[in-house]
């Protein structure tokens, strides 16, 4: 009887050490990932910094004169060229996350 209990005992403490093992590993794979994400966002949004600085350069020089006349047009114009350029970067962002997070092979 003693060997049955002592057995149990065994067998619950090798289990205690596996799932303290697995629980290490997990943990370390949840601080790669978060950590590889925040690498992500600001490389994105450096990338994003860039673009919009870029267009607010073409917006401000290169149009003076269309914002006199007919400026709400003008603005309309950049407004979507703007929301389409996020768009493209958004999607890229969401793309890379994912192949990053969860198809990325080790």
């Amino acid at each position: 009887m003693d060997e049955i209990i002592n057995g149990i005992i065994n067998l619950d403490n090798e289990t205690n050490i596996m799932k303290d093992k697995y629980e290490d590993i997990i943990q370390g794979k949840d601080e790669e990932l978060r950590l590889r994400l925040i690498e992500l966002e600001k490389s994105f949004s450096n990338e994003t910094k860039t673009e919009i600085s870029n267009m607010l350069h073409e917006i401000l020089w290169n149009s003076a004169d269309n914002f006199d006349a007919g400026s709400d047009d003008v603005f309309t114009g950049y407004m979507n060229k703007l929301e389409n350029t996020y768009k493209n970067i958004k999607d890229r962002l969401v793309e890379e996350t994912w192949r990053e997070l969860f198809l990325k092979e080790e």
